[in-house]
């Protein structure tokens, strides 16, 4: 039998993770984890970004959620500024499924990007600035994206 197979039939492994809180394998499985947020914060399991956001920026508005480069927001601020860039992008077509390519430092305006697409239901193409040229225009006509955000 050779080692290959022998990992199939191997007893499944236990993941690791980097906060107990959250146990991860099927022996955990009745486990509670630690409440990071107050019961009913969360509209369910599935939830999105998009519907997470929107919960703690009303039940928390003042609270800080980003400090970038000095610049300090509050969720509330992140979840207006996503809201406000989403119309601005609807107004332009981009909307459920639309591919929004982004060839961006870190920053706000990526966090805002990441946000604001999942509030239209679109889909971000993140292009990584350390490629070729050849590479992200090959990895641009084949995903076609309906828009692109490059950073200076």
């Amino acid at each position: 039998m050779s080692s290959r197979s022998e990992a199939s039939h191997a007893a499944p492994q236990r993941a690791q993770t980097m906060d107990s809180a959250y146990p991860v394998g099927a022996e955990s499985a009745s486990a509670q984890p630690k409440r990071a947020f107050p019961e009913g914060l969360l509209p369910h399991s599935s939830a999105t970004i998009n519907a997470l956001l929107s919960n703690v920026a009303r039940s928390y508005p003042a609270k800080e959620a980003l400090v970038v480069d000095g610049a300090r927001f509050t969720f509330a601020e992140i979840d207006r500024r996503a809201a406000q860039l989403a119309e601005a992008l609807h107004r332009r077509g981009i909307g459920r499924g639309a591919v929004i390519g982004t060839l961006l430092t870190d920053g706000i305006a990526m966090v805002e990007l990441l946000i604001a697409a999942a509030k239209l239901s679109a889909t971000i193409l993140a292009l990584n600035w350390r490629s070729s040229a050849a590479e992200i225009a090959f990895i641009e006509r084949d995903a076609e994206p309906n828009l692109c955000f490059v950073s200076e």
